[in-house]
């Protein structure tokens, strides 16, 4: 896959591009092994080796794993987003609704901030897709205040400190 996601054709691969007759090809791809949700990053470039007739024989290939920075840039990015949507007014429930903007879907496909005041966990703003799937779990959520004794998710989550997730609705 290229860094927007999509796939690469095989003619686009570094050692095809010289192979086809550039004198030196350099890219980024990713790579999802199966059951597996996220990418590995390579940067790879290639050069060709060529006969005394200047045919290309063969195509010498350097890959350098760039899984960590891309990461680390991710990070980086997603601080500075939730940094801005924290400040980008003086209105806290508005400033907590473009936080959960700025977490779906970087984060996840839905996403509820809730604020903990005396026992209980206070709904403050909900983001998520519209589609059905997203509709029916607002739906079975209830818009009021949650006790910290329920068993509901956000109320386990505050009790326990660790995040849940929900792979399925």
């Amino acid at each position: 896959i290229d860094r927007t996601g999509a796939p690469l054709s095989v003619d686009s691969l570094p050692g095809r591009k010289v192979m086809a007759g550039a004198p030196v090809a350099d890219s980024v791809i990713g790579y999802r092994r199966p059951g597996s949700p996220h990418a590995r990053w390579s940067r790879v470039r290639a050069s060709p080796i060529k006969n005394d007739a200047g045919e290309v024989v063969l195509v010498l290939s350097f890959v350098q794993d760039m899984t960590a920075q891309f990461r680390r840039e991710e990070v980086q990015e997603l601080l500075y987003t939730v940094y801005e949507a924290l400040g980008s007014s003086l209105d806290k429930t508005e400033n907590l609704h473009e936080l959960a903007r700025a977490l779906v879907p970087r984060m996840g496909s839905w996403c509820a901030v809730h604020m903990l005041e005396v026992g209980k966990l206070i709904p403050m703003a909900m983001v998520h897709p519209d589609n059905e799937d997203a509709r029916t779990l607002v739906h079975m959520s209830d818009p009021g205040p949650i006790s910290l004794e329920e068993d509901q998710i956000q109320a386990r989550v505050a009790r326990t400190e660790k995040p849940e997730i929900i792979d399925k609705i």
